[in-house]
């Protein structure tokens, strides 16, 4: 919820408060929504998260309030990285560290769940690195995707050797659930 604007949230509701300043993610955009409703889906209890690219850090925050053990997020831009972490006190958890780096170079650990809201080529591009940062079938959860691109995308993760789970369409765009 942006802070701007004011929401009680209903019983079996989770609130999430957010102030994205320059970086992308106050949980109104189609790929935003698609990734928290995967992670709402597949989270399980004692769960590790990786959010790669995290933005304002919704998704790192979501899953933790989600019931994920441990969530890393990471971003390349700073201002991106300090949004989230005023993002990550605001919602008073503890649970959720944010990093400033390139995941081939702060990530050494692995994760049941790795999430990414990037754009296509990105999440290509992440399809033959991905593996080396989640556990034996853990999950590869990837939106930003234009559904013209929908097809590289699940192209580029099979040739990985991923196993396309659910592939969901909002608007125009795809989000797409992978194991390895």
């Amino acid at each position: 919820n942006p802070l701007w604007i004011k929401y009680t949230p209903k019983k079996d509701e989770i609130l999430v408060k957010m102030d994205p300043r320059m970086a992308f993610g106050t949980g109104t955009h189609e790929t935003t929504m698609m990734c928290i409703e995967m992670l709402e889906k597949y989270i399980k209890e004692n769960d590790v998260v990786y959010d790669i690219g995290t933005g304002s850090g919704i998704l790192a925050i979501s899953a933790s309030k989600l019931g994920a053990k441990n969530v890393i997020g990471v971003d390349l831009n700073e201002i991106a990285v300090e949004a989230a972490r005023e993002n990550v006190k605001r919602n008073e958890i503890d649970n959720v560290k944010i990093i400033h780096g390139n995941l081939v170079d702060v990530l050494n650990g692995k994760a049941s769940i790795v999430v990414a809201n990037i754009i296509a080529d990105v999440i290509i591009d992440l399809s033959n690195k991905v593996d080396r940062y989640l556990v034996n079938d853990g999950l590869f959860i990837a939106s930003g995707i234009i559904k013209d691109r929908k097809d590289d995308v699940i192209k580029a993760l099979k040739s990985q050797g991923f196993n396309v789970l659910e592939v969901k369409e909002m608007g125009e765009w795809v989000a797409v659930v992978s194991q390895k």
